[in-house]
């Protein structure tokens, strides 16, 4: 979504937007941070530039229905 931007660590690209407790917006490391563990830890500069990796899925094996 434009112009969204997390209320803990300032970043605008996530792969999903949670609401924080004061119905702001969390990124999603902030938000399961903070659910997690009930606090939220310090913002590392370095994770605005952050890429956004997605994981690789392993391929579903065939199955014989010849039986």
């Amino acid at each position: 979504m434009e112009g969204r931007q997390c209320s803990h660590c300032h970043v605008t690209r996530t792969s999903q937007w949670r609401r924080d407790p004061n119905g702001g917006h969390f990124c999603n490391s902030c938000a399961l941070e903070y659910l997690k563990h009930g606090t939220l830890r310090p913002v590392d500069p370095s994770c605005k530039d952050r890429e956004i990796r997605r994981r690789n899925r392993a391929k579903g094996k065939k199955v014989d229905t010849s039986r």
